[in-house]
């Protein structure tokens, strides 16, 4: 009777372990890391907040997982919810395990909404495909990834320039086009 109940107690400690796992494994809610926070005040009378080592992480509700960090992020107090970022990497997990990464000097991110705009140098891959621009902006209520001045595209098959590449995060379809519509999308094959 004794290990009937040692086995019961066994059992409850598993499921609550298990629960408890799977509860902070798959929070819906932004994480938020911080380290080394560093405050300064600026002329305007508002008071900027600087944070080094930033990282935010969060789920659509498709599940898809989108994470981004940088190496420090400026908040004003008067509008708490939008980050200047600099040195930034982000990435984007679909449910496929496929992912899009992006790199760039600057982003301002929206934390209520995971709306981020990357400028400055911006890098981006998915599978084998670079995509290199001054300026991407991603659109999580529209599942759009907008990318924008001075895009080239490159991959194992060529390379091509356009002014502008609407990318569907749900289709992986793009589209790619010229602000004139006089210009012409210039394609380059690779032997």
């Amino acid at each position: 009777m004794t290990s009937y109940i040692k086995y019961f107690f066994y059992f409850i400690l598993i499921m609550v372990s298990i629960i408890f796992f799977f509860s902070s494994y798959y929070e819906v809610d932004n994480i938020v890391q911080t380290e080394n926070l560093k405050s300064e005040n600026i002329d305007t009378n508002d008071s900027l907040n600087i944070i080094e080592n930033i990282n935010y992480s969060s789920l659509d509700k498709d599940g898809n997982k989108y994470i981004i960090a940088a190496k420090t992020g400026e908040i004003y107090q008067n509008n708490f919810n939008n980050i200047k970022m600099k040195n930034v990497y982000a990435k984007i997990i679909f449910l496929n395990q496929e992912f899009l990464e992006i790199k760039s000097n600057y982003a301002n991110y929206n934390r209520e909404t995971s709306e981020t705009l990357f400028y400055d140098k911006v890098i981006s891959s998915y599978l084998d495909n670079k995509i290199s621009s001054n300026e991407l902006q991603l659109l999580f209520d529209d599942k759009l990834a907008k990318i924008k001045d001075n895009v080239v595209y490159m991959s194992n098959q060529g390379n091509l320039e356009a002014d502008e590449v609407l990318l569907d995060l749900t289709t992986k379809e793009a589209k790619i086009s010229m602000n004139n519509s006089e210009e012409k999308i210039k394609i380059s094959y690779l032997n």
